[in-house]
């Protein structure tokens, strides 16, 4: 998964730790999870109990589990003695820098077998970074950090980025949401992008890196070695150097531009250039974007020009009624290929459904489609159940409804036969 995803927290009805010391490796003992279970003292917590445990687990998860400095003795031994361990949760522990040294040095044996690493809102600083950087030239095995929430600084940034330029630098993902990131930052990433050989995920998400480190990273992100990059905070004029990217880019395949400044403004221009962007990549998000209704025509006439494109995200924009019929509009050509449509919270009413049910009878490509958030209500449902008579059954397409709480469940049953995910929430 991306860098920090949430744990889900131990549950009561499951077997106490104690049942479980001294079990083999297995299928169901793959995982341990803590997540947010207090842990202050390594002799006096749950933490001092589950320890010989975490000797069989292959991932474990102490995210949030209220952990310092003063509790990790025994979590070091344990990575020590455990050599099949591939991950660890540790993000959103009063952790700071003396932990993570310690950490590192255990994590460069050559008998650590650790992939990822989760160390989100860890209080770490620019002295971490250097006990990180030498981890990730010396590591064989470590594909994944998360050190998204922290206060690296300059100096650490740049720490980082010399090590990932390192040959024997495996890293593949690597998450810096919200660490204060400055133009001089993207610099030294951009450098990172243009040489490293493994890194094809970098999420930049939650930094206001300025137009100046936008430019840098979009540049670099010509480069074919970079898969995939979220930047957040985008303005409209940030858009010019981003299509610029798209026109050339061979390798970037999603973009991410939700949680940006973006308005109609920003599409018209771009989208239509962004029809660029988007002629180029399979998979493409503006959630919470600030959009419109204003510029669904411009991304209709993306449907309509681009066969690549296979999902959309336009979640929690202020699409409406008006917006979803130039929408249907383009999702009813025959150029579509789109795959996948979410359209949550986009202040649509049963006036728009009408169109959806045109879309559902001429669209064979079209799998599945969120409109969760929605204000359909009865009516606005019984025009794709409608639709869905029109198609017939199907073996292929198997749906089901995230919430159907208000339109009746007979609409419910009658849509069964149009997508393999169709989620309507009321």
């Amino acid at each position: 998964g991306r860098g920090g995803a949430g744990s889900p927290s131990s549950s009561c009805s499951e077997p106490g730790p104690a049942a479980w010391v001294g079990a083999p490796p297995s299928a169901s003992l793959e995982r341990g999870w803590w997540a947010g279970s207090p842990v202050r003292t390594a002799m006096t917590s749950p933490l001092h109990t589950v320890i010989p445990l975490l000797c069989v687990f292959l991932s474990c998860s102490l995210g949030r589990c209220d952990l310092t400095d003063a509790g990790c003795g025994d979590l070091s031994a344990v990575l020590r003695a455990n050599q099949s361990l591939t991950e660890l949760e540790l993000s959103y522990n009063k952790l700071g820098d003396a932990v993570v040294q310690l950490l590192c040095e255990i994590l460069k044996h050559p008998n650590c077998k650790l992939q990822r690493l989760g160390l989100a809102g860890c209080y770490l600083t620019d002295a971490a970074s250097a006990d990180l950087a030498t981890v990730l030239r010396t590591s064989q095995s470590l594909t994944e950090l998360d050190l998204s929430g922290n206060n690296p600084g300059d100096a650490g940034v740049q720490l980082l980025c010399e090590a990932l330029k390192h040959p024997n630098c495996k890293l593949q993902r690597l998450g810096l949401r919200s660490c204060h990131l400055t133009d001089t930052d993207c610099g030294d990433l951009a450098a990172v992008l243009s040489t490293n050989q493994s890194l094809i995920e970098l999420d930049l998400s939650g930094n206001n890196p300025g137009d100046a480190g936008v430019r840098l990273l979009c540049e670099a992100l010509k480069h074919p070695n970079c898969k995939l990059l979220y930047i957040c905070r985008l303005k409209d004029a940030d858009c010019e150097y981003l299509t610029a990217v798209l026109r050339t880019s061979q390798s970037l395949t999603e973009l991410q531009l939700g949680a940006n400044r973006l308005r109609d403004s920003g599409v018209q221009l771009p989208v239509h250039i962004v029809i660029t962007l988007l002629c180029l990549s399979l998979s493409c998000s503006f959630l919470r974007g600030r959009l419109t209704g204003a510029c669904c025509e411009d991304l209709a006439a993306v449907f309509r020009a681009n066969e690549s494109l296979t999902e959309l995200d336009l979640s929690y924009n202020n699409l409406r009624d008006g917006g979803m019929q130039l929408l249907c509009k383009g999702l009813t050509h025959p150029n579509c290929k789109l795959q996948r449509l979410e359209l949550q919270g986009c202040f649509l009413t049963h006036v728009c459904c009408g169109d959806l049910a045109a879309v559902f009878r001429t669209n064979h490509s079209l799998t599945e489609l969120n409109l969760s958030e929605n204000k359909l209500g009865d009516a606005g449902v019984e025009a794709p159940s409608q639709a869905s008579e029109v198609l017939g059954n199907s073996e292929e397409l198997r749906p089901h409804f995230q919430s159907c709480s208000a339109p009746s469940s007979s609409h419910c049953d009658t849509s069964h036969q149009i997508f393999k995910d169709l989620h309507i929430g009321c």
